[in-house]
């Protein structure tokens, strides 16, 4: 009778224990915060230019001029050249995406400085005028190195 009873409580334990904590145990779709941005140094003069365009290694890279993050450093955003080639916006497409300016795209960045918050929290695309039409390009924050220490 006891023996009985003892394996009815515990089994009734672990089913509530495992009703109760059912969102712990199943995954959560996390809604990411979709960011784009307008990538236009072509009709921008050199000398106003903010952002700096570059390639290094398999990694194409937007830098921003500002030493506006911890330490002094840049935001600094990329896309692997080798895994992505963009995708083609239509002038119709485009004129509804709400695009981001660079003070809130700075400001964003400043926010998921340490460890990849920007990434977690957002999902950037940059936009970039190509011949007719844009092109987009799904990037992501890097983290930029910590600075040097002297002793």
């Amino acid at each position: 009778m006891y023996k009985y009873n003892f394996n009815l409580v515990i089994t009734l334990t672990i089913l509530l224990v495992l009703i109760n904590n059912k969102p712990a145990f199943s995954q959560q779709a996390k809604i990411l915060d979709a960011v784009y941005y307008l990538v236009d140094t072509a009709n921008t003069p050199k000398n106003d230019q903010m952002i700096e365009i570059g390639i290094e290694g398999r990694w194409h890279y937007y830098r921003i001029r500002c030493n506006c993050l911890k330490y002094s450093r840049s935001p600094v955003f990329a896309y692997d050249v080798k895994d992505q080639q963009g995708e083609s916006i239509t002038k119709n497409d485009f004129k509804k995406i709400n695009l981001i300016s660079l003070p809130n795209l700075i400001e964003l960045a400043r926010d998921g400085e340490g460890i990849d918050a920007f990434n977690y929290k957002h999902v950037a695309c940059f936009l970039e005028p190509k011949e007719e039409n844009y092109v987009k390009r799904k990037v992501v924050q890097l983290r930029p190195p910590n600075p040097a220490v002297v002793y």
